[in-house]
């Protein structure tokens, strides 16, 4: 469809003083899905765990698709759901 692409994300988690996981900084946009399953094999031997998540953007009519995990390796604490959201709010000034 025009007007449309995928955004692929990807983040790591480390582990608070009461041991849950907690994103170690703002969600990443990646050039590709092959540099967030890199930065995911990286991150998660760094980190208390790490993930990649991939969604359709249309920025023409504000919205985003639901997120489809592409890599995940340790412990993630927020529910993948929120992140994208997360994501969008800051930086995209979008939202679902």
């Amino acid at each position: 469809m025009r007007g449309t692409s995928d955004i692929v994300m990807f983040v790591a988690f480390d582990r608070n003083a009461r041991g849950e996981t907690v994103p170690a900084f703002t969600p990443r946009q990646a050039m590709d899905e092959a540099e967030a399953v890199h930065a995911v094999e990286i991150l998660g031997g760094r980190h208390a765990g790490a993930v990649a998540w991939r969604r359709e953007s249309k920025p023409i009519i504000c919205e985003m698709g639901e997120p489809t995990v592409v890599a995940e390796r340790g412990a993630i604490g927020t529910p993948l759901v929120f992140l994208p959201f997360i994501y969008a709010s800051r930086h995209l000034g979008v939202s679902k």
